[in-house]
């Protein structure tokens, strides 16, 4: 069954955001405006939701392709997925959502040209986003052992899912990291993070999956 705890959103998304973070980034950070349209405009919202729009179709389409893969592969290893993904998805949006949290703060403090606080506050969610797992794991350990219990496909869907709760705070990465660009207006470059991610985890699904 494929493994998903690599994560190569955060692995791209990370190392642009420390080169921002460097004294070279402060200029990508402290240009006036988020694009060269009129504020407001409905041009200038085209440019900043359309990435975003196609980031969130792309994932979907990954996502689909991962199901059709498994589906391939065996009945049971779907069945699996659909009863670990219900489960692990309340463990996922538990800590995505609260690093979620960090665009509205990014865009205010840059907006006000606060840009270091925009960098602090950023590091504060990176770290929260890292520590979760002291909670998010041992919880999610003990909830599978009763979710599970019983489940025709039990020793499969706990395989699955502990893969996805090990990982669990680099998904909380991802958001603090597309939170971070959404909020100084660079949402292009969440879309190409997100089309090299979900294009890399199609083609592994053929060696991860069927095992090539």
């Amino acid at each position: 069954m494929k493994n998903k705890y690599f994560n190569t959103n955060v692995w791209f998304s990370s190392v642009i955001f420390f080169h921002t973070q460097s004294s070279h980034g402060q200029t990508f950070m402290s240009r006036s405006g988020l694009t060269s349209y009129p504020s407001g405009s409905l041009r200038e919202l085209s440019y900043l939701s359309l990435p975003l729009i196609l980031s969130i179709f792309s994932s979907y389409l990954c996502l689909f392709c991962d199901r059709l893969f498994l589906s391939y592969y065996a009945v049971q290893a779907m069945e699996a997925c659909t009863i670990a993904s219900s489960l692990i998805l309340v463990f996922q949006k538990f800590s995505m959502h609260i690093a979620l949290m960090t665009q509205p703060f990014v865009a205010r403090f840059k907006g006000t040209g606060q840009l270091s606080l925009a960098g602090q506050f950023t590091w504060q969610m990176i770290w929260f986003a890292i520590f979760s797992s002291i909670i998010i794991i041992p919880l999610g350990l003990f909830v599978s052992s009763w979710f599970f219990k019983n489940c025709e496909v039990q020793n499969q869907a706990q395989i699955y899912f502990n893969y996805f709760l090990y990982g669990n705070c680099l998904f909380a990465l991802e958001s603090v990291f597309t939170s971070f660009y959404s909020g100084i207006g660079k949402t292009r470059l969440i879309f190409y993070f997100q089309l090299i991610s979900h294009s890399l985890n199609i083609g592994l699904n053929v060696i991860l999956i069927f095992g090539i």
